[in-house]
């Protein structure tokens, strides 16, 4: 699941047990919404684009 939002999107990801959760910090959740939150993703990006970045290392 991606999404921007903690308490909807990353949330449903989690509680849906969908295999992996990414937080795009481009939408309304911020860095530290999700590191001091109670919901934390397996992992986040700046921006969605960031992904294609990682994929090319």
């Amino acid at each position: 699941m991606v999404g921007v939002r903690a308490n909807t999107d990353v949330r449903f990801g989690l509680e849906s047990q969908l295999g992996g959760t990414l937080a795009v910090l481009t939408g309304v959740s911020s860095k530290e919404d999700f590191l001091d939150g109670p919901i934390r993703p397996m992992a986040y990006l700046d921006k969605l684009s960031d992904i294609l970045a990682s994929a090319s290392n």
